[in-house]
């Protein structure tokens, strides 16, 4: 018979750990992602148009020996209906008619008039303008990457400072009268090791804490 029982929050935790890390270094700091994880982030918030998506696919291609990153980024097209008009032989240069057309028999896809931008740098140009959109965008992002924020004040009430030495650290809730005490954890710590466990409320730490809750200041 085939379990289905799903794996236990412990056993769970450090993939989520991991994958909320690599969300908010996205945010935080794009420079230090590599180039396939800024263009994951960035497509989570954009979409990526049809021309910077045909240059990555090309790339992802070169990376798995299907295409050249050494090609040019877009190959020549020449559109020379009457050799005496000038007519673009590629994305960047111009052809007048005269002479031999640049964009040669053998090799219709290099320009001759100078260099074109290669599958490569053009991939490198697409990576930094989303990384830099990234970074720009980074507080509005940030607002919308959580979904509530909250804030709790702990008081620690040492009890001893060791060897051993324990404490208890006390979650309190802001009331109009003052502050209520909502969990109490009780430490113990033996040089390196350490242990914790949840207090009841029916227990005479959590009294001590409630004690200490109306008589300390903690604003």
């Amino acid at each position: 018979m085939t379990s289905t029982r799903q794996e236990s929050c412990e056993q769970r935790i450090s993939t989520h750990l991991d994958s909320r890390e690599e969300q908010f270094s996205a945010i935080f700091a794009p420079e230090q992602l590599d180039a396939e994880k800024v263009i994951d982030a960035y497509s989570e918030r954009s979409h990526i148009d049809e021309g910077d998506q045909r240059i990555i696919d090309r790339h992802n291609a070169a990376a798995e020996g299907q295409d050249d990153d050494d090609a040019p980024a877009e190959p020549c097209e020449w559109f020379v209906n009457d050799a005496t008009v000038p007519s673009w032989c590629c994305n960047t240069h111009m052809y007048d008619g005269t002479g031999d057309h640049p964009a040669t028999a053998d090799h219709p896809d290099v320009c001759q008039f100078g260099e074109q931008e290669t599958v490569f740098t053009a991939y490198e140009g697409i990576v930094d303008r989303f990384r830099e959109e990234l970074q720009n965008e980074s507080s509005e992002i940030v607002d919308e990457s959580v979904l509530a924020v909250s804030t709790k004040i702990v008081m620690r009430i040492e009890l001893s400072t060791g060897g051993p030495g324990d404490w208890l650290e006390v979650e309190l809730d802001r009331e109009r009268s003052g502050y209520s005490v909502e969990n109490v954890t009780y430490h113990f710590n033996d040089w390196f090791d350490h242990a914790k466990r949840r207090v009841d409320q029916n227990s005479s730490l959590w009294q001590l804490a409630e004690y200490f809750a109306e008589t300390v200041s903690v604003d």
